[in-house]
């Protein structure tokens, strides 16, 4: 082999590894920021959950009301 073509192998060697490395990197950031996203989207549900709760509770004391007012009008 020529000095030109080791210099050729060890260049690809060098950016196939870089290639991998960097690979192996963002399939981690992809997990990472799914991850994330994740977390976000529970918490975002959970609140809603509570917001929910609350108009229904909400609606209860308003539906006792209406019984209440309906009763003293008789």
């Amino acid at each position: 082999m020529t000095g030109l073509e080791t210099a050729y192998y060890i260049i690809a060697i060098v950016f196939m590894s870089l290639l991998l490395l960097i690979g192996i990197g963002v399939a981690i950031g992809v997990f990472v920021i799914s991850k994330k996203i994740s977390a976000f989207h529970a918490s975002i549900e959970e609140k809603i959950s509570k917001v929910t709760d609350i108009a229904h509770k909400g609606t209860a004391m308003v539906d006792a009301l209406k019984k209440v007012t309906s009763k003293l009008q008789k």
